[in-house]
């Protein structure tokens, strides 16, 4: 296992070197964006980019094989996963708050409507633990994703924690939300079938429905 080290321990020869997590990616590969910038109209059109979500930057790789960093000051940007060619749409937090505190980094519009459903993903860092007198743990810094679902009310973000909050914030349609939910046995927990909830919620405002 990387970063575990188990082996004797001799005095005057050094020990492994553990890894430092100095940045961490949504996605490890270079993906194309197109750009709103903040404040303006302008649109920075088929940029490769990758979004550090420790420091909240987004890098842009540039023709010389040298990157920029733009200090998350776009607004807005669409993204073109390379890999899988799926398109995401993502929004700057700044514009909005929670708890009277404005949000940082990037959310992902998972649903758009009369309740939009956005992703916000975190990293959690666990620090290295070895412990060199019983020469055991991990050298490694390892970073995990924390998943965050929320509604967009007006400006305020309210996050979705489990069934009790959803139907909270969908009191104008609970009962039928609370059936649809439960006729197709889902779990609100799950990104996929949150997203068809709130799918189905904001297909009842369409015209004609």
């Amino acid at each position: 296992m990387s970063g575990t080290y188990s082996g004797l321990f001799v005095e005057g020869i050094p020990h492994p070197k553990g890894t430092v997590i100095t940045e961490h990616y949504l996605n490890e590969y270079w993906n194309v964006a197109s750009i709103l910038l903040k404040d303006s109209e302008i649109v920075l059109e088929n940029y490769l980019v990758k979004y550090n979500i420790k420091d909240e930057v987004l890098e842009i790789k540039m023709s010389t094989d040298t990157k920029i960093t733009l200090y998350i000051k776009n607004k807005e940007f669409g993204l073109t996963d390379s890999v899988t060619k799926l398109k995401s749409y993502l929004v700057n937090g700044l514009d909005f708050a929670e708890n009277d505190q404005h949000l940082s980094g990037l959310l992902e519009v998972l649903v758009d409507g009369k309740k939009p459903l956005l992703k916000r993903t975190t990293i959690y860092i666990k620090k290295a633990d070895y412990n060199v007198a019983l020469n055991v743990g991990s050298r490694d810094e390892t970073a995990y994703h924390a998943l965050i679902f929320t509604f967009l009310q007006i400006t305020i973000w309210v996050k979705v924690k489990n069934k009790k909050d959803l139907l909270i914030n969908l009191q104008d349609r609970k009962e039928l939300v609370d059936s649809f939910i439960d006729d197709q046995k889902m779990n609100v927990k799950k990104e996929k079938d949150l997203i068809r909830v709130l799918d189905f919620y904001n297909s009842q405002f369409k015209k004609g429905s």
